[in-house]
């Protein structure tokens, strides 16, 4: 394998197991704590979200010269048993193809999200102005209100210049006051930067498309985030029943359907209506008077633990250029010939994998000698080790130089494609 697919696959494992961990840890967290308001969810949620995203990166930062954790950088050979899988003629390399998919997919949803920007873009510039004589909701705010007739329900849209999109049919049909109920939970969403928020989430759920936990992390993001606009157009109307009767009459009208990815409206689906329904009747319009500096130490705490925690978990993969033990010289020295370890029988039958880093020097016509084992996961493989290092030729040094102390790991692992 090489490093780069080496490189990827650590990335996709950490993100792995570390988002089920902190999707796990969250809803715990909710679940001892469950008078939290959708305001500091949707919060929480982006943290884990952002923190899902990102942590897997904690494995580029240095390590000082701890060389038990760098050590997994040093000029390698892998010892393979059973690596090859040989279909109709051809070698099938698992994680290539793996690797492959992955860029397939990401290309594929970076596709769909260009493909949803032009679309949006349309959208708008097909737009017209409000009825005359028709009075809505207004503030001081630097964003407009638009009708449309390519879309169902309310939404906005927007990335440096919001805009809120109405439906033609639903401006005559509904009364005023019913519109400007819906437009409260509107301009919340740019209250709070949601069309921006969501354009960065979908652009980093692009990378990791093929991850389960990720997509019901931005399901639950996308649910507590719909509700943080109800409980802000509630603490603006002051009364949770008139509300309530005007999101239902809006989804009378549109029955919900299907929202463009680039648009952020009024509902997602039939479920997520009847569970923000549901939360308004038991609504208190005193747990949801909270502070702005209340969810952000919330998520500032959040990202602060688990960095650290993830800081101190997360493995490290020192580049080249930071492994001045390669050898006496700071060089990466890396065999032009050699000859593959032998794979003990006895650890094949016991199914044992494991490395040995071997120490030794280079002699000036590139052939080794004093061969010593330095560190080994197991004694079983330390004799095929030596054997193979013995025949290791490197490139001969300028001016007959001796390079000394190189240090060299082998890695004996079951069930890879062939690297040799």
């Amino acid at each position: 394998m090489s490093e780069f697919s080496e490189i990827m696959i650590t990335l996709a494992v950490q993100h792995l197991w570390q988002s089920a961990v902190l999707t796990i840890l969250l809803f715990l967290t909710l679940k001892i704590y469950p008078c939290q308001s959708n305001e500091i969810r949707s919060w929480l949620w982006l943290s884990v979200f952002m923190l899902a995203v990102l942590m897997p990166l904690l494995i580029f930062l240095p390590v000082g010269g701890c060389r038990d954790v760098m050590q997994n950088f040093l000029p390698e050979t892998f010892a393979l048993i059973g690596t090859n899988l040989t279909v109709a003629g051809f070698h099938i390399n698992f994680y290539v193809w793996g690797l492959a998919m992955w860029a397939m997919g990401t290309v594929f949803q970076t596709a769909r999200l260009c493909r949803s920007a032009f679309y949006t873009r349309r959208i708008i510039n097909a737009t017209t102005a409000l009825p005359e004589g028709l009075t809505v909701f207004a503030s001081d705010r630097n964003y407009s209100i638009r009708c449309s007739s390519s879309i169902s329900g309310p939404m906005v849209t927007g990335f440096f210049h919001q805009v809120i999109l109405l439906p033609g049919d639903m401006v005559t049909r509904l009364s005023p006051d019913t519109i400007g109920q819906i437009l409260y939970h509107e301009y919340a969403h740019i209250q709070r930067n949601d069309i921006r928020i969501m354009l960065v989430q979908k652009i980093l759920s692009a990378l990791y498309w093929w991850n389960p936990v990720l997509h019901l992390m931005m399901r639950c993001l996308n649910q507590s985030r719909e509700m943080a606009c109800d409980e802000r157009a509630v603490l603006h109307t002051s009364n949770i029943r008139i509300y309530t009767r005007s999101l239902l009459s809006c989804a009378e009208h549109i029955l919900v359907t299907r929202q463009p990815p680039l648009m952020v409206g009024i509902f997602h689906n039939r479920r997520n209506l009847t569970q923000r329904i549901e939360r308004l009747k038991t609504m208190n319009i005193k747990m949801i008077e909270h502070s702005k500096t209340t969810s952000l130490l919330w998520s500032i705490s959040l990202i602060s633990i688990t960095l650290v925690a993830g800081y101190t978990v997360t493995p490290r993969l020192a580049l080249a250029d930071q492994i001045p033990f390669a050898g006496e010289q700071g060089q990466n020295l890396f065999p032009v010939s050699k000859t593959a370890p032998v794979y003990p029988k006895q650890a094949v039958e016991q199914k044992l994998e494991g490395y040995v880093i071997v120490k030794f020097d280079i002699l000036a016509d590139g052939t080794t000698d004093n061969v010593t084992i330095q560190n080994s996961s197991d004694e079983i493989f330390n004799k095929p080790t030596i054997a193979a290092a013995r025949s290791f030729v490197y490139k001969p040094q300028p001016g007959n130089k001796v390079v000394k102390n190189v240090l060299h790991k082998i890695v004996y692992e079951l069930g890879y494609a062939d690297r040799h």
